[in-house]
């Protein structure tokens, strides 16, 4: 904040408009799987989802403790553009930008 005189300016950042569509389902169809895996995403916070990718977990042990396992985790930022599923994956070094169409 600056005064000049008995002005006073205060500097301010554009506001993004808040996601209102859960995408959740439309990124566990559009993400690339492997045989026997499953796709997990929960929307965190505005166009933000945490995307977990499962596996069942066959190893001996309790009954209650063999319901899968997570084998990779991502955290993305998914936005629409018309009909395109836009993913940027914020989980490495340097964000990565794909398209996709919805469909595998």
């Amino acid at each position: 904040m600056e005064e000049t005189g008995k002005i006073t300016e205060t500097k301010t950042r554009a506001i993004q408009p808040v996601a209102t569509e859960d995408l959740s389902e439309a990124i566990e169809g559009s993400v690339k799987k492997e045989l026997g895996e499953q796709v997990r995403s929960v929307r965190v916070f505005d166009d933000n989802y945490r995307c977990n990718w499962w596996v069942l977990d066959t190893s001996p042990g309790p009954e209650y403790l063999n319901g899968g396992r997570i084998i990779k985790s991502k955290f993305f930022r998914a936005t629409k553009s018309g009909e395109t599923l836009v993913l940027e994956d914020l989980s490495g070094p340097v964000p990565n930008k794909s398209r996709l169409s919805g469909v595998n």
